[in-house]
């Protein structure tokens, strides 16, 4: 999954690069999220509302 986000992390690096820490969450977050189906379980769902209500 990694391996897709990073050509979107070195293109917002290249055009916007106050961007990163944002898109890094961002995808950071999303790479978890399928977990939530493949293992049946709602803690990555409340990983996922954890994280961002720290972001914000």
């Amino acid at each position: 999954m990694q391996l897709f986000f990073a050509p979107i992390l070195i293109l917002v690096g290249y055009e916007q690069y106050e961007w990163v820490p944002f898109v890094v969450g961002v995808l950071t977050r999303a790479h978890f999220l399928p977990f939530m189906w493949v293992y049946d379980s709602r803690a990555y769902l409340f990983q996922q509302l954890l994280l961002l209500s720290f972001h914000q």
